[in-house]
């Protein structure tokens, strides 16, 4: 039996997880920035980052596909596997529709999506004010739902690690030698 993730995923994880901040701290300090400028930078970062999240999330789905995950431990109640399994669920919703809704955000407002200024994807759709209001409306109820899943995500990880003193931490951590 398996005891921990592969090396691909446990990689994956923890730098997905690392882009995911980097997108939510740009995309504060868009909405905090005051001039138009800070503005068109902060959004042209949380753009790109969102978009490397989307692709990130595309390899780990496959990584995840192409190798087993360790069964859970012995000492994982069934509402903590039960529970486990519908955060990750939402987390991975959470981070496919939120650079979809963002992009679609943009887009409905007639502006392209860079990516870190290698390309652009230029608008797919007519400018919409109204549907430029729903996906942003979208985007950021989407938002409140990623950070609770991830705090649930992280609370778990926690708990795990110093409450149970359990190895579920160590299973996907990068720099386990267990």
């Amino acid at each position: 039996m398996q005891n921990r993730y592969s090396f691909l995923v446990r990689h994956l994880h923890w730098i997905a997880g690392l882009i995911l901040v980097a997108t939510a701290v740009a995309g504060m300090l868009f909405e905090d920035a005051g001039s138009k400028a800070e503005k068109v930078s902060f959004l042209f970062f949380h753009s790109s980052l969102g978009l490397l999240t989307l692709g990130f999330v595309a390899l780990r789905l496959l990584a995840r596909a192409r190798s087993s995950a360790p069964e859970p431990l012995d000492s994982h109640t069934n509402l903590e596997k039960m529970l486990s399994k519908i955060v990750v669920a939402i987390l991975y919703v959470a981070m496919i529709a939120l650079p979809i809704s963002g992009t679609l955000t943009v887009w409905f407002k007639g502006i392209p999506t860079n990516f870190f200024g290698l390309f652009q994807l230029a608008p797919m759709v007519e400018k919409n004010d109204m549907l430029h209001g729903v996906f942003e409306t979208m985007h950021g109820v989407g938002i409140n739902i990623l950070f609770i899943a991830l705090g649930l995500h992280v609370l778990g990880a926690v708990k795990h690690h110093f409450w149970d003193k359990d190895a579920t931490l160590l299973r996907i951590s990068p720099f386990s030698k267990e």
